[in-house]
């Protein structure tokens, strides 16, 4: 079985790792004849930790991660070392990451082999990436441009659910709003109408209807409201659903403008990455295609890999559809001609974040008076529905005959 240990060398270095014995007793002796004073023999540590699944990165954490290793390999830090660093320093899901890394590499594997055991964590782009690294020997600078990479990308996903978390919240609110109304205030009317025995507004009937359901039956009504987020969030993971909302999402006015630019970015900042270390364009498509996440864009560079096979421009398939914007086709098109395609690439991505960021902001901005706009019509209403009658009982009473 595996056995966790901490100690120390001859030497004095620290060094951490797992080792194949039958007991504590028996890795203890093992470890003494490799010249290692254990200080922790864990039996139980091991088998937890490879027993519990690991846990997938943020696009913030991953960075940080590769922004790490890439800063101690420059400075000629031999990688197992590295990765016992890092693992130190971190929180928890980082630590068991670099962890399962340094076993691997200590046994042997190459360090992108090591990240190919792990593909929930670690996606083709940096895989791929990390390999180029290895074999032509610039880890560190590899590691430096897949850190910028996905810090890019962690900063223009946090713009989008800035943007999107500010929608939901007054969503959410407004439908709070509408059910306290409807359970706490609205019950309070009916026996006030009663009373006076006048007649109602079919719109006030009906909202007196509802809320009074409500309050009198609140366990069917919570859940059947559970049921109903339970299965509007499973039809949104459902892969036929997204793949449908994802495709009518590039028709809509201004929401498929910023849909387009977004996967336009994530699209040409992969290739670009992959270009600039010397990966083969057939490659770099099929990877940057197997990080992709919108299918009409997976379709597009399957349809790319295939031109390209034989002999066609990338250019010339970009264009066809409406899926690539035409200034980032032209792009394309000037840097297969010069044989800058990976800079160019680069660049345009970079001017793309910037103008997404931009873009994700001003709709947010947008949407903050309309969502004010419909959250007040809803409270108008409910207001109306239920002070209307009782102005109405007002002016009754007052114009009839005096006592």
């Amino acid at each position: 079985m595996k056995v966790a240990y901490e100690g120390f060398t001859l030497e004095g270095q620290a060094v951490n790792g797992t080792i194949e014995a039958g007991d504590r007793g028996a890795a203890v002796r093992s470890l003494r004849e490799q010249g290692i004073v254990a200080t922790r023999v864990d039996e139980r540590g091991a088998a937890a930790a490879n027993a519990a699944p690991l846990r997938r990165l943020n696009a913030d954490r991953l960075a940080a991660f590769l922004r790490q290793a890439a800063l101690l390999v420059s400075t000629g830090t031999p990688l197992v070392e590295a990765l016992v660093a890092i693992e130190r320093q971190s929180d928890d899901a980082v630590r068991r990451v670099s962890a399962e890394l340094r076993r691997r590499v200590e046994e042997g594997a190459a360090l992108s082999e090591a990240m190919a055991a792990m593909p929930r964590i670690f996606d083709p782009i940096c895989r791929t990436m990390t390999n180029a690294g290895e074999t032509a020997g610039i880890l560190d600078r590899m590691l430096t441009d897949l850190a910028q990479h996905y810090r890019r990308q962690a900063r223009v996903r946090r713009a989008v659910i800035a943007a999107v978390a500010y929608p939901m919240v007054v969503v959410a609110a407004s439908f709070c709003v509408l059910i306290g109304l409807l359970v706490f205030v609205v019950p309070r009317f009916r026996s006030m109408f009663d009373a006076v025995q006048a007649p109602i507004p079919a719109m006030t009937d009906l909202l007196i209807t509802v809320g009074t359901a409500i309050s009198e039956h609140w366990i069917l009504s919570l859940v059947v409201g559970l049921l109903a987020i339970g299965a509007s969030v499973g039809a949104i993971l459902w892969r036929p659903t997204r793949r449908w909302v994802a495709a009518r999402a590039l028709a809509l006015p201004a929401v498929g403008n910023l849909t387009r630019s977004l996967a336009t970015a994530q699209l040409v900042r992969g290739l670009g990455l992959l270009l600039d270390a010397k990966v083969s364009l057939l490659d770099a498509l099929r990877l940057t295609r197997e990080a992709m996440t919108h299918p009409a864009y997976v379709d597009l560079l399957a349809r790319a890999e295939e031109a390209v096979s034989r002999g066609e421009s990338l250019a010339s398939v970009m264009e066809t559809g409406d899926c690539i914007p035409p200034s980032v086709c032209q792009a394309i098109a000037s840097a297969e001609r010069s044989g800058k395609i990976g800079p160019v690439l680069t660049q345009v991505s970079q001017h793309l974040d910037e103008d997404n960021e931009t873009a994700v902001r001003g709709l947010a901005r947008a949407l903050e008076p309309l969502l004010l706009g419909v959250l007040g019509a809803m409270i108008a209403f409910v207001a109306i529905s239920l002070f209307l009658p009782l102005f109405d009982v007002a002016a009754s009473a007052g114009g009839g005959p005096r006592p």
